[in-house]
């Protein structure tokens, strides 16, 4: 389930991996290419509905410039350009309850825990990993979706963490000086560094671009 797909560069990648990817886009904008671009294989079902806890209609606001950034919220952004009336609706009504879900993926700008919770029966008889972004440094009146998800069964949670921002956490140990030379060695080698998936013990009060939940 690829929800939150926008205009699906994640979709068509998961469509090698995966039987079926169902891709739900709210905004009937970028849907619309979504639309097109899953015509480029066989196995993207593309979904014009946003996911919540409920079924319910509700009003999506938009930047024009931005086709990535969107809310329900109107106190969300001062540079509005946009809005859309859409269908909200749960995955547990919408996905076939014979399906197999072995992935979700989620970007649903804040949004995530009512999307768990109207998918518990899925996730419950699934148990898929679950990618999503989370946001540690907000306050989300009790609706948090990492605790949300250890009542779903899920303890391990990772991180994806860019391999410079590793490499200088790493490096912290080393006085000045070294870490420069470090640094300096690596770039002239010409090495790559890539991301790091971390184990998460403790969330910080922080942003997390990138978290994969596993169940036990």
């Amino acid at each position: 389930l690829d929800i939150g797909a926008n205009i699906g560069n994640h979709s068509l990648y998961f469509s090698s991996y995966f039987s079926k990817c169902i891709s739900f886009e709210p905004n009937p904008r970028t849907f619309s290419v979504l639309d097109i671009n899953s015509k480029l294989v066989d196995n993207v079902v593309p979904i014009n509905i946003g996911l919540s806890d409920k079924k319910d209609t509700a009003t999506l606001y938009t930047k024009f410039h931005n086709v990535g950034a969107l809310s329900l919220s109107d106190e969300w952004n001062k540079s509005i350009d946009d809005s859309y009336v859409i269908q909200l609706d749960r995955v547990d009504d919408i996905v076939d309850k014979e399906e197999k879900v072995g992935l979700i993926k989620m970007d649903i700008e804040g949004h995530e825990w009512f999307a768990l919770k109207g998918a518990e029966k899925t996730i419950l008889g699934n148990k898929p990993i679950i990618v999503f972004e989370h946001n540690a440094a907000e306050d989300n009146n009790n609706m948090d979706d990492i605790s949300l998800l250890k009542d779903y069964g899920y303890d391990d949670f990772y991180e994806v963490v860019d391999g410079w921002e590793y490499l200088k956490k790493y490096l912290e140990r080393y006085p000045k000086c070294l870490r420069f030379l470090f640094k300096g060695l690596f770039i002239f080698s010409g090495k790559k560094i890539s991301h790091r998936i971390l184990r998460v013990s403790e969330f910080k009060k922080q942003q997390y671009p990138v978290i994969i939940a596993i169940a036990n």
